[in-house]
């Protein structure tokens, strides 16, 4: 079965070995196929170069044009040719062998419970040292976002944060909340729920999470994750990543000011977490409601209410 894989990266020296992983790793590289959203200063021709060019859809777009994250994501999107699964890394990204039969494999025998499936879970870590990958697999049980114990409603926003707890479990669990950097899928995923290019960068898991579900999609947490993620090193010396609002870049651009895409995401987001969201394709489903996912995670934006099982997972929900 083939598999779309969507990569936007932003400036990011490890697009490279993040290509060459998910084709080295995978079980079938001939079903793979990644479209890439590469924001940086020029073209990387190691990539038309590679063995892997026929299987890469490539766009580069001058780093001062980029929008951030959502943007970024949302053009990824349009590359997709209808393949059967749908997977939404990071640029820094390495993977374990095998990724994508184990993916299809638990993707399908999570469907009994509902067709619309989507496995996300917070990566494993990998780290950088003297100039060395090094996985840290530290998550053989269900990694499940519960809501941080220090995150609450305010008056003027409904963002809230999550965190990943692990749990004594082996087989998926559904949850509330995705982790964007790791969204494995049926290939229509964004075709029913499409990324809103209109969101910057925080509010991105939440309200795609909150959409899903409203159009009818469950996510599901699982174990054993072959995906492992470069997060931020304290002290790194080998490797920093450069983020869309470093103000070195910042200053470089012309009319594209990151700090107005940050104002119109949150505002746009209050909406969205609204009983009067009118967003259109960017909104909610109609298959279930606000009042159902407030119901399910405890998490009501409506009212702005959180019920305790927000905070500690529900195991039996």
């Amino acid at each position: 079965m083939s598999i779309f894989v969507s990569v936007a990266s932003y400036c990011d020296d490890l697009l490279d070995s993040t290509i060459e992983s998910i084709f080295q790793q995978a079980d079938n590289p001939n079903e793979i196929f990644v479209g890439v959203i590469d924001q940086n200063f020029q073209r990387n021709i190691r990539i038309s170069m590679s063995k892997y060019a026929h299987h890469v859809r490539y766009v580069h777009i001058d780093f001062r044009e980029s929008r951030g994250v959502c943007w970024a994501r949302n053009l990824a999107s349009t590359l997709y040719q209808n393949e059967d699964w749908y997977f939404q890394i990071d640029a820094h990204t390495l993977f374990d062998k095998a990724w994508d039969s184990y993916l299809i494999s638990l993707a399908k025998s999570c469907q009994h419970i509902n067709s619309k499936v989507i496995l996300s879970s917070y990566p494993n870590p990998f780290i950088i040292e003297n100039g060395q990958f090094k996985k840290k697999p530290i998550w053989d049980r269900v990694i499940v976002h519960a809501l941080d114990a220090n995150s609450s409603f305010n008056e003027k926003s409904a963002f809230l944060q999550f965190r990943g707890i692990s749990i004594d479990r082996r087989e998926p669990i559904i949850g509330g909340h995705l982790a964007a950097g790791n969204i494995f899928a049926r290939g229509d995923l964004f075709h029913e729920v499409p990324y809103d290019p209109f969101l910057y960068f925080r509010e991105e898991e939440q309200s795609l999470s909150v959409r899903s579900f409203t159009h009818g999609w469950s996510i599901f947490h699982y174990a054993n994750i072959p995906v492992y993620h470069l997060y931020s090193q304290a002290n790194a010396v080998d490797k920093s990543k450069t983020l869309h609002w470093d103000m070195t870049h910042q200053e470089q651009r012309i009319n594209n000011c990151c700090v107005k895409y940050n104002e119109i995401s949150k505002a746009r987001f209050n909406i969205l977490m609204s009983d009067s969201s009118n967003l259109g394709i960017y909104g909610h489903g109609r298959m279930r409601t606000l009042k159902d996912y407030a119901a399910c995670f405890g998490i009501d934006y409506i009212q702005r209410q959180i019920s305790p099982i927000a905070y500690v997972h529900n195991q039996d929900r």
